[in-house]
């Protein structure tokens, strides 16, 4: 009974030719009494390769990280020439402001009195001309 039970008729498509049924038997395969043979050829082929490919992944992640520095460096300089353009305008306009400051205290301090002292209006002004005139006699 047992035989007759792992016998299953396999019904295959109609073909034109009628004659003798196929009948194939279902049989579990077993590996476990197979044992894996280790070939170290292959073995010291694979190591090899796993070293080319771990050289030209640093190779290739060595030349992105340069490659991503110099676009970085590229946007830190454009940056800090901005700030440097912006600082020597504000420059620029300060020295002016100070340059009309110091000549228009000047010129007051020598409207008031001959002998020119700091004015209190330009306070705000760091550099200040002394202009010294001979008093008339």
């Amino acid at each position: 009974m047992a035989a007759a039970q792992s016998v299953t008729p396999v019904a295959r498509p109609k073909t034109s030719w009628t004659g003798t049924p196929e009948i194939y038997f279902s049989r579990p395969i077993d590996n476990s009494r197979l044992i894996k043979v280790e070939n170290p050829q292959k073995s010291r082929e694979m190591k090899q390769f796993g070293i080319a490919l771990a050289s030209l992944f640093l190779l290739v992640m060595t030349f992105a990280w340069q490659h991503f520095k110099a676009i970085e460096y590229g946007y830190k300089i454009e940056t800090l020439r901005m700030q440097r353009d912006g600082l020597v305008e504000m420059n620029r306009l300060c020295a002016w402001k100070k340059l009309r400051c110091a000549i228009r205290s000047a010129l007051t301090c020598w409207r008031a009195s001959w002998d020119c002292n700091p004015c209190k209006r330009a306070r705000s002004c760091i550099w200040i001309p002394r202009f010294r005139i001979a008093q008339r006699r």
